[in-house]
């Protein structure tokens, strides 16, 4: 392997970009299928979910309120 390499050093920044393509085609892929539910103006939103985003709020206000202090 290390032969190839060193007989051929293109071999081995192909393959790193390569890899790095692939990887950034993976992550595109991955972030598009789970991207969160948008809710349109006018849409209705579930109790659940409201509720989920005030706690989620107020966690993020004692944080902040707790780091000023």
């Amino acid at each position: 392997m290390f032969k190839i390499l060193s007989n051929r050093p293109w071999l081995l920044a192909g393959g790193g970009f390569l890899f790095f393509v692939t990887a950034w085609v993976l992550f595109l892929v991955f972030a598009t299928q789970h991207q969160p539910h948008v809710y349109k103006r006018g849409q209705e939103v579930p109790a659940a979910t409201m509720a989920a985003s005030a706690a989620h709020r107020q966690k993020e206000q004692a944080q902040q309120l707790h780091a000023t202090h």
